[in-house]
């Protein structure tokens, strides 16, 4: 048994944890003060009679800065005088599920980033800022998680011998003694699904991080949005053209959304998630490397908006986002396919992973099995839960099972072994949803082997969730509100 540490070398961790939290409240202060900074040249018209400080301000301004970046984007597109017609084209498309009429040509691509992309680019952006101790955490350097550790650790010993908090001056000064963390690695994202408003959504998070934390986003969706994300790319990353009559100061103020380029790179895969998710290895692959110069060439169109994009290691923790992509996957490919990429996405990510789902709410998200007259339908959440979390307990009671069936086949005990026979299938039975396909051999192995357990992270799990844009943001268009369900899994 390991010895129990010594009030001193308790107190001494307490001390290290308390300097910790103080450096990481620190940077936050830094970085509220930069974005106030960064938006004291902005146009006065969203003052509203606020004042810099104030942070519904500061996000006004900020959310400004990204509508912009979609309006200088597609500006030709939102002028053309065929705007309004392939807008309906599109609608049309969409409402006959004919995706490929929706999104097959180039200017459909860019009507849709520019009509619907915005205002879910600015949620999104709102999403990963609640996020972010979550995403601090999954990036910090090896040192802080031996802190936090180590406090977790003697947190119950050291009540139980009396040892006091320690003093803030005494933290005060081993925090003065501390560098600043540096993030062990950068943050990587793999965007199911995603497009335009995922490239928006992760440059306006990157732009608040300090200098030096760069970052990789990995966007996979199965239509061409290439070029559209480059074009996205550019504008995030480079200073908006300013008017030839713009005076000195907007000039000397004018900077990109994120700077320098490097902190930010992304690269586009055009292909279908349930094919790269029907097999676990190459799956793995898309998760350990989700860099543009590590993609297969069967991998299919892939466009890079930066070259030399960071490599991720096999066991770094990533970001794994499905925006209005899930349910899309379990309504169109069905059940079971989306239930294998699931389970194999178990099976291959690295402990600390996050996943994020956002969806629309309620029984607008629910996918129908059976035939026609007979069919049932199950809530998207439901679902995702089943294989997430129930079906992880249920191979547990399974594995335990069997375990107890190999020990009574080894004692020559026969009573033993069908009683664990008989317990292994009353407890699979009514777990699976109807025409939900049984996992393959492989997927099996790769979870029975050593795949992660998924925890839900409650305090960013919620059923209904709107998302008001604010009335005084400039757009050329009219934008609306919307509403979403959200939900966020952690692998352990």
């Amino acid at each position: 048994m390991a010895s129990k540490a010594s009030p001193a070398a308790s107190q001494q961790r307490r001390i290290k944890n308390t300097a910790s939290k103080q450096i990481r409240n620190r940077s936050r202060r830094q970085r509220t003060e930069k974005a106030a900074d960064d938006d004291a040249g902005s146009d006065d018209d969203l003052d509203g009679g606020g004042t810099v400080d104030d942070d519904a301000l500061i996000e006004q301004r900020h959310q400004q800065r990204l509508l912009d970046i979609f309006r200088d984007s597609f500006r030709p597109a939102l002028e053309h005088e065929s705007f309004s017609t392939v807008l309906q084209e599109i609608k049309q498309a969409l409402y006959e599920r004919d995706f490929e009429r929706a999104f097959g040509e180039p200017r459909h691509l860019e009507v849709y980033a520019a009509r619907w992309s915005p205002t879910r680019a600015l949620c999104y952006a709102r999403i990963l800022d609640e996020m972010r101790d979550e995403l601090e955490q999954m990036t910090q350097s090896t040192s802080d998680d031996d802190i936090r550790s180590e406090h977790s650790d003697t947190a119950e010993g050291d009540l139980a011998e009396g040892v006091q908090e320690p003093d803030i001056k005494e933290a005060d000064q081993t925090l003065e003694d501390q560098p600043e963390p540096r993030p062990s690695c950068p943050l990587q994202v793999l965007a199911i699904g995603g497009g335009a408003a995922e490239i928006v959504a992760f440059g306006s998070y990157m732009s608040q991080l300090p200098s030096d934390q760069s970052g990789h986003i990995t966007l996979l969706d199965v239509g061409p949005w290439g070029e559209v994300v480059q074009t996205l790319h550019a504008h995030v990353t480079t200073p908006p053209v300013l008017s030839k009559y713009a005076n000195a100061a907007a000039k000397a103020a004018n900077a990109a959304l994120v700077a320098p380029p490097e902190k930010f790179t992304s690269s586009f895969v055009q292909r279908d998630i349930l094919d790269v998710g029907s097999s676990a290895e190459d799956l793995r692959g898309l998760l350990s490397s989700p860099g543009p110069a590590t993609e297969p060439e069967t991998a299919g169109a892939v466009v890079s908006t930066a070259t030399g994009s960071p490599r991720t290691a096999a066991a770094q923790p990533i970001l794994i986002t499905l925006l209005f992509t899930l349910n899309e996957l379990y309504t169109t490919s069905g059940i079971g396919k989306t239930t294998k990429f699931l389970r194999n996405l178990t099976a291959v990510a690295a402990p600390g992973t996050l996943l994020l789902v956002v969806d629309s709410p309620g029984s607008y998200s629910e996918a129908s099995v059976g035939k026609e007259g007979a069919k049932k339908k199950y809530p998207m959440q439901w679902l995702l839960e089943h294989t997430l979390l129930e079906s992880q307990r249920d191979a547990e009671k399974r594995r335990a099972a069997a375990a107890r069936r190999r020990k009574a086949q080894e004692k020559g005990d026969e009573q033993g072994a069908a009683e664990g026979q008989s317990q292994d299938s009353v407890e699979g039975q009514g777990r699976q949803p109807a025409g939900e396909e049984k996992e393959d051999e492989n997927t099996e192995a790769a979870v029975t082997a050593g795949g992660v357990a998924w925890e839900k992270v409650e305090a960013h799990s919620h059923d209904s969730v709107w998302f008001r844009m604010p009335e005084n943001l400039r757009y050329p268009i009219a934008l609306e509100n919307m509403r979403y369900q959200m939900h966020v899994y952690r692998a352990v």
